[in-house]
């Protein structure tokens, strides 16, 4: 009943609202990525989201999460773009606190060129902090018509 359960949720997250998410946890923290649609097409935007909540657990808790001179939170997007790049240094954080059930949000919107043409494009969200901390949740975006159908 499980893995029904589970290959109807992935089904659902595919089809639902022409977008597509993904998810992945580092301790207390939910990394959720999300992109407007399932299929980018050349010279059309996408629109990137990537969410960090903090959950309540009982035994274990993050605490704050710093990463130095990095950006604790980055989009990138293989080798075309990265959000950290595109952002005012002020807007870039190096430290991230949450308290149970607050989360923090950076978006960006990405217009596929040429070179992503016929690709399959590697989205990840990315959080980071010093040392050997480091989680992602990655999409995978077909560009326009591949093999990916």
């Amino acid at each position: 009943m499980c893995r029904i359960a589970h290959i109807f949720y992935f089904v659902l997250l595919i089809t639902g609202c022409g977008g597509f998410s993904h998810s992945s946890s580092l301790g207390n923290l939910d990394l959720r990525l999300q992109v407007d649609q399932q299929r980018g097409e050349v010279g059309k935007p996408v629109t990137i989201t990537f969410t960090v909540t903090k959950y309540q657990a009982e035994n274990y808790d993050m605490g704050a999460i710093d990463a130095g001179e990095n950006p604790v939170m980055d989009i990138v997007i293989g080798n075309y773009a990265k959000w950290s790049a595109e952002q005012a240094s002020e807007n870039v954080l190096h430290r991230l606190e949450l308290k149970p059930g607050e989360s923090k949000r950076i978006q960006m919107t990405w217009m596929p060129d040429q070179r992503a043409e016929r690709q399959v494009v590697l989205i990840q969200g990315i959080v980071q902090g010093q040392g050997n901390l480091w989680q992602d949740t990655q999409i995978q975006l077909p560009i326009g018509q591949t093999l990916y159908k």
